[in-house]
């Protein structure tokens, strides 16, 4: 039981280490999902539509949300940016998970 509490707070520490912004946009938006769910290739595309300045992670904090919805409501499945990351960020997670044998469906 002990050994399962570690591998519990283990994956929870991973999981709050990535949505609390260590993991590349790169990672959680893949090829893959920008394809599936967007006009767009990746992520850096979708940045550099709203903003032409956009080198990091942190830079994309200084695109005005109202920009970004607008972007992903006409260019992608999605009506918001949040809806977008979070709809990522679960798929995210799922493999993450399942990488280290957790199932999730």
């Amino acid at each position: 039981m002990d050994n399962t509490k570690k591998q519990l707070k283990g994956i929870e520490n991973r999981i709050n280490k990535d949505i609390l912004g260590e993991v590349e946009y790169s990672k959680i938006f893949t090829k893959e999902f920008m394809t599936r769910n967007s006009e767009f290739k990746t992520i850096e595309e979708l940045l550099k539509c709203c903003h032409n300045n956009i080198d990091t992670n942190k830079d994309y904090e200084r695109i005005p949300v109202e920009i970004l919805d607008k972007v992903v409501k006409e260019k992608s499945k999605f009506n918001s940016w949040e809806e977008m990351k979070n709809k990522a960020a679960v798929e995210y997670t799922k493999k993450e998970l399942n990488k280290i044998g957790i199932k999730t469906e």
